[in-house]
Formats: C-alpha cells, structure tokens, sequence
C-alpha cells in the first residue's frame, strides 16, 4: 500500500510539473499574443501620424494659395487707390488752374462728382488698409506653422504631447525668445544637410 501511495505521489508530482509547464507555455503564448498586438497599435499610429502630416502639407499649400489671391487683390486695391488719387489731383488740377484765373484761394466742393469720389477714395483706403492688416497677421501665422513644420521635420517626427506644447509656445503662451531659438536650430540643421 506504501508503494501505491509513493507512485500516486510521483504521478502526482509528475502532473504537477506537466502542468506547470503547460501553463508556462501559455504565458509565453499570451506575451506573444501581446507584443503583437502592441507592434501593430504602434504601426496604426505611425499611418495616423504621416496622414496628419500629409493634411497638414495639403492644408499649407491651400492657405499658400489663399494668401497669394489676398495678395493679388490688395495689389489691384492699390493700384485702384493710386488712380483714383490721380483722377482727384488731375480734377484739383484743372480747379486750381480756373481758380488762379480768378485769383481765388478756396476749396469748394459742389461738385457731387468730387465728393463721391473722395468718399470711394476714402473707403477704397480703408478696405486695403484693413486687407494689408489681416495678410500680415495670416503671413505671420504661416511662418510660424512653416518654422514647426520645419522643426517636426529636423527632429524626425512628433507625439501629441509634443505637438501641444510646439502649439503652447507659438500660439496659447506665445515665447518669442524661444521660437527664435527653435528657429535658429532649424535654420543650423537646414544649411548643415
């Protein structure tokens, strides 16, 4: 009976090793299972990431194009402003000519034609002036996105929490002294390719 209690104890012991080792191989299974899983969130990342890249890349030549249009139409604006000022100072011309006739130094206005012209004149000066203020602020916004675009570029590529404080310094805590240096670097790395 002794000898049946020591062979069920050693088939006992042997089932226990076997299932030791069985649930070993399950786990190493299980890590396996999840490295896997783990490589392939990192790979759906990256395509995120270079799809973001690729609308941010799409969305600055759009804005280019954009700005090139506003550019265009505050040089025609111009343009505008300076004939108009010309068709005045030929009209006060030909008003200082009569007027010197009759040695009268006065600026009279009853002419409806001046008038509106002056009014045209003045809001003509002040849609361009208002246009030459916003493509300032939009050609300042596009250097600003083409120097982080630029510096994601130098460094090799960018996580979110990254991107946030690149955000952080140019636009919600803007730091000049610290975007001249983020530039200063980009300019470096850019000449030393």
């Amino acid at each position: 009976m002794k000898k049946d209690t020591n062979i069920v104890a050693v088939m006992f012991e042997e089932v226990n090793n076997l299932l030791k080792t069985f649930d070993q191989k399950i786990n190493d299974q299980q890590q396996r299972l999840e490295d896997v899983a783990s490589k392939a969130e990192l790979a759906k990342n990256r395509t995120a990431i270079e799809n973001a890249f690729l609308q941010t890349s799409r969305n600055l030549s759009v804005l280019d194009q954009k700005l090139n249009l506003i550019s265009a139409s505050v040089h025609k604006s111009e343009n505008q402003i300076c004939a108009g000022f010309e068709s005045v100072l030929s009209t006060l011309q030909d008003q200082e000519d009569k007027r010197v006739a009759r040695h009268k130094r006065q600026l009279k206005l009853k002419s409806r034609n001046v008038i509106m012209a002056f009014v045209f004149l003045f809001l003509l000066f002040a849609v361009s002036l208002m246009g030459n203020i916003y493509h300032r602020k939009e050609l300042k916004r596009m250097g600003d996105n083409d120097i982080k675009f630029r510096y994601i570029k130098m460094i090799g590529g960018i996580n979110a929490e990254d991107l946030l404080r690149l955000d952080d310094i140019f636009q919600y805590h803007r730091n000049d002294t610290l975007i001249r240096k983020i530039r200063k670097k980009v300019v470096d790395w850019e000449t030393s390719k």
